[in-house]
């Protein structure tokens, strides 16, 4: 029995894909660093964001900066990783194209290895534009979700989240 195209993808979307325990927050720091050498872009400055000192729960917050179109920042409770966001800020295709490098290198730095990511990333954009939801794609990932949205001005947004932290 041979599967078509349809089946496969649905078979993807809805199936988690395996990756890593999701790591702490210096492990993914310290792969988010290397996924950016190995992608060759510039290194991310990673700093804690100013609202930290306001935390009575261990929540701390990084901002990511790799490029200037995309928002990135990272969220953590008790040294255990969150979530991670990418926001581009406008829909042009140097913003996409930052966006979607940022991804791949926000998959991996979860824990998966550099095919799955790019496999996810791949999809979380397809599924983004095929309906019934034409601006949204959602697939499970070990411990997580991963979301990629397309806004009303057509920016990209990307997340993933830590099920355990939520």
């Amino acid at each position: 029995m041979q599967l078509g195209p349809t089946i496969i993808a649905a078979l993807v979307i809805f199936s988690p894909i395996s990756a890593h325990a999701a790591p702490d927050c210096e492990q993914f720091k310290a792969a988010f660093i290397a996924g950016a050498a190995e992608y060759k872009v510039p290194a991310p400055n990673i700093q804690p964001d100013n609202i930290n000192h306001l935390s009575l729960h261990g929540e701390q917050y990084w901002n990511i900066t790799t490029f200037g179109d995309v928002t990135t920042v990272m969220s953590c409770r008790w040294n255990s990783f969150r979530t991670f966001w990418a926001n581009g800020i406008n829909g042009e295709e140097i913003t996409s194209t930052h966006h979607s490098l940022l991804m791949a290198i926000g998959l991996h730095s979860y824990g998966m290895e550099w095919p799955a990511a790019l496999q996810v990333r791949d999809q979380l954009v397809r599924t983004a534009k095929v309906p019934p939801d034409p601006h949204t794609g959602y697939i499970p990932i070990n411990d997580g979700k991963a979301l990629f949205v397309i806004n009303i001005k057509g920016a990209p947004i990307f997340g993933i989240w830590n099920d355990r932290y939520r």
